[in-house]
């Protein structure tokens, strides 16, 4: 249900349409044998906004649904259609792997087309059971699957091992619906089934379902009970989404800046030759000429000042010298510290009440709330978004590419001082940022034109 009381409803349907009450889509048409179904009902509960067909030519059924700010509509459930007639568009997941996969479809928010839809299996039996999303449009999903992690996309974890019969999974998809964020199981040796999830501020996912799995095979932490009480129990989990680089630690300071050749060194005072490679750590530098990255788990912190550490001279004894080959601790095979250029770009901004009508937010101009802000690539539709109560919007992991970002007028304010459409040409790892002014006196440029006259 949204704040204006519509109410939102999935499942699945072997009616076609000229019975089933289809009326602005996504799909008007039925597909055949069983199709799932996606409507919004007025909050009156007189009559259908839009309803229609999410499916293909076999057994697809909608299990699960939930809703982001924007109006978007998210849609889980199971599908035996292949990509020949399943409208799987952008992801995460454009080939069906099995005779069942788990789907995942987002609605926009008129209902009349898919911003995108895709497959999340192996080739085993999935299906999706309950989906989530979070203020950023990422959307999660739980169910269970019969696949193991030969051919099931797990990525990141939670458990990356296939543990027997069924087993729950848990999977976030990026916002723009093109790649999975992390994706695995959550289960023991029996069956273990997903069935419900929701999702906190901070981005942690939360699974509930049931087990036939006993604490041996179970992965249990903490509480609320440690030990299975009979046939099927009920299960509980919290996963935490664990960020690719971890930050640095105090390890950070045992290395020197970042330096481009294998025999440079942080101060003048260590300069070593190749023979001067401690050998203390042999299975850390296998030549003396190896670069710091001679491992992917190991790449110096670009700290920019000196430690104390920096000025001992590379001798044997030393494990923490700072010298440019890889010598540092064990602890620091766990805590790289170079970030790699995200694939990603965010677009990210603000709706401020321009008091004075000048076109630059300044202090005690607020941020405005509960402007509706729509993203396009190339006249398609493919997000939106409303502001927070302090005026900021995000849209975030998109792919690098040119978009259109428009603010749609809010009735209360009559008059933008800023355009309402800007395009930005978004790069991999890039934040760009586009605000927008409103408010409701005079344009500035009026007074100025009319005594001009």
């Amino acid at each position: 249900m949204d704040d204006a009381g519509n109410a939102y409803v999935a499942g699945y349907t072997a009616s076609n349409q000229t019975s089933f009450p289809v009326v602005g889509g996504p799909d008007l048409t039925f597909n055949g044998d069983r199709d799932a179904f996606v409507a919004k009902v007025k909050a009156d509960g007189t009559a259908l906004v839009y309803a229609g067909y999410i499916g293909g030519s076999k057994d697809d059924r909608g299990n699960g649904i939930d809703i982001d700010r924007g109006g978007n509509v998210y849609v889980t459930g199971s599908t035996k259609s292949d990509e020949g007639s399943f409208p799987a568009r952008v992801g995460p997941d454009l080939t069906q792997n099995g005779d069942s996969d788990a789907f995942v479809a987002k609605v926009n928010a008129t209902g009349a087309a898919l911003v995108y839809a895709g497959y999340i299996g192996g080739n085993g039996e999935d299906s999706g059971w309950a989906i989530a999303v979070d203020r950023e449009e990422n959307a999660y999903v739980t169910g269970y699957t019969y696949s193991t992690e030969a051919t099931f996309p797990v990525v990141g974890g939670p458990d990356l091992t296939f543990n027997g019969y069924y087993d729950a999974f848990v999977a976030k998809i990026n916002w723009f619906g093109t790649a999975l964020i992390y994706s695995g199981f959550i289960g023991g040796l029996r069956d273990d089934l997903g069935r419900g999830i929701a999702v906190d501020a901070a981005g942690d996912a939360y699974v509930t379902g049931y087990t036939r799995s006993d604490q041996a095979t179970f992965p249990i932490v903490g509480v609320p009970d440690l030990t299975i009480n009979g046939r099927n129990d009920a299960f509980v989990a919290k996963v935490r989404e664990v960020p690719p680089t971890p930050t640095p630690t105090s390890t950070e300071t045992s290395t020197p800046t970042m330096t481009p050749t294998p025999t440079s060194t942080p101060t003048s005072t260590a300069t070593p030759t190749p023979t001067a490679t401690p050998t203390d750590t042999p299975t850390r530098t296998p030549t003396p000429t190896d670069t710091p990255t001679a491992t992917p788990t190991f790449t110096p912190t670009p700290s920019p000042t000196a430690t104390s550490t920096e000025t001992v001279t590379p001798t044997p004894t030393t494990t923490t010298t700072a010298t440019s080959t890889p010598t540092a601790t064990p602890s620091a095979t766990a805590t790289p510290t170079a970030t790699p250029t995200s694939i990603y770009g965010v677009i990210r901004g603000a709706v401020w009440r321009d008091l004075n009508g000048n076109g630059a937010q300044e202090t005690g101009e607020p941020g405005e709330a509960g402007v509706t802000i729509r993203l396009y690539v190339q006249g398609t539709p493919v997000g939106t978004t409303v502001t927070l109560d302090d005026g900021r919007y995000r849209f975030p992991s998109l792919s690098p590419g040119a978009y259109v970002v428009q603010e749609v007028q809010p009735a209360w304010l009559r008059y933008s001082s800023t355009p309402d459409e800007l395009t930005v040409n978004l790069a991999a790892g890039q934040e760009a940022i586009v605000n927008f002014g409103d408010w409701n006196g005079l344009p500035i440029w009026l007074p100025l034109l009319l005594r001009q006259r």
